[in-house]
């Protein structure tokens, strides 16, 4: 691959002040993962809560999980029957699950599992979940506000039928959008090619797969939770998976939010990362859309900095170049890393910005990308300041 150029250059900014929510209380760095909830998909997901009100007797706060024997799986989703431990702000999260998704027993097995409820084990995407959603009537059957999608990897793993269709991952989530329910779209975790039974690479069909869920969920601007990229940051599959797809349990439960299940590696912690990163998406969504509580505010003059990094990456999707921009907040003055990385985890750029000036304790550091060399697809841009780091999706299209 030809290398990508970068080019750098400094200006000052206003900095958006961070918001109140439920990251914090780990020790790992998983709220680096989080789902990313910007204007742009609070803009889109606004008037689907305004259609979802239509739908007369439906249950506010009701989560339907839709996929295959990774969310049929105990330890994801069940363990909110229960009380979340081992992190310290346990309390809070409890209290939130209690009153939203939680309520009325819709964690319990019967009201989340299962084929009527959009899971089972061996599902596929063409021949099972499409048809569930789309032609039998699964969500007003289930009459929920919020719909993660985790679907496709059976279908890499058959050979008779071929590599999971983006046409019908495309049209399974219009269906969603249709009845007014928010979709978050999750990538699919790694195979272990260790223990996969086949001829062919997983990686081959799974990651060109995992880059058009990215893109689907940049062109429709609706949430999107990269569990690929957690897992390929921490452990990958051979840590992470009992065997060629299924998760190691940590903990008791799925709702064991220590830093050894939140950090992966041989601890395992699949499951309970994805439940974490689910937990803080509803949270914003009801937040930002059901509460309708205003997203960001804008620190104007103050000379006051937030004390948490922000980026910004502009035009994206790009076709040829496209600029960084680091916000290092109350961390003005440090150096800056940045790394761009393929849908492969493949570093295609590190660089380091030196110490940067001030302007009132506001500062920006801008990076030029040239991606002209660079083929088409999903990238992830890093970047650390301090000990905060930031990551966010950039599509390079032609």
């Amino acid at each position: 691959m030809k290398e990508c150029a970068v080019v750098i250059f400094c200006l000052a900014f206003m900095i958006p002040c961070g918001g109140e929510n439920l990251r914090g209380g780990s020790g790992t760095d998983i709220d680096n993962y989080c789902v990313v909830f910007d204007q742009e998909t609070i803009d889109t997901c606004k008037p689907l809560y305004l259609r979802w009100q239509q739908n007369d007797g439906w249950n506010k706060y009701k989560v339907t999980t839709i996929g295959n024997s990774n969310t049929y799986d105990t330890k994801h989703w069940e363990g909110f029957n229960g009380n979340i431990t081992g992190i310290a702000n346990a309390s809070e999260m409890n209290a939130f699950k209690d009153s939203t998704f939680a309520a009325n027993h819709w964690c319990s097995p019967d009201s989340s599992k299962g084929g009527s409820h959009g899971n089972l084990p061996g599902t596929t995407l063409r021949w099972d979940v499409r048809r569930w959603v789309c032609d039998n009537g699964l969500i007003p059957a289930n009459k929920p506000m919020v719909a993660p999608v985790m679907i496709g990897t059976n279908d890499i793993n058959t050979e008779w039928d071929g590599p999971p269709r983006i046409s019908d991952y495309n049209a399974l989530i219009n269906c969603i959008l249709a009845d007014g329910v928010i979709p978050i779209i999750t990538t699919i975790p790694p195979i272990n090619r260790e223990v996969w039974a086949h001829t062919w690479d997983p990686d081959s069909l799974l990651v060109p797969y995992n880059d058009s869920l990215r893109m689907i969920a940049e062109q429709k601007k609706i949430p999107l939770l990269d569990l690929h990229r957690w897992c390929m940051d921490h452990g990958g599959p051979t840590q992470l998976l009992v065997d060629w797809a299924h998760a190691i349990g940590c903990g008791s439960n799925g709702a064991v939010f220590t830093d050894d299940c939140l950090d992966g590696g041989t601890s395992g912690g699949l499951q309970n990362a994805r439940n974490y990163l689910l937990l803080i998406a509803l949270h914003d969504i009801f937040k930002y859309v059901v509460d309708g509580e205003p997203y960001t505010k804008i620190c104007l003059n103050t000379g006051v900095a937030s004390s948490t990094i922000d980026m910004s990456i502009g035009p994206n999707p790009l076709s040829s170049s496209t600029t960084i921009s680091v916000y290092p907040a109350g961390n003005a003055g440090q150096n800056i890393s940045v790394r761009i990385y393929d849908s492969n985890g493949k570093v295609v750029k590190a660089f380091e910005k030196g110490k940067q000036g001030t302007q009132k304790g506001l500062s920006v550091a801008g990076f030029r990308w040239d991606s002209s060399g660079c083929p088409p697809g999903v990238y992830i841009v890093k970047a650390q300041v301090f000990k905060q780091v930031i990551s966010k999706m950039v599509v390079v299209v032609r």
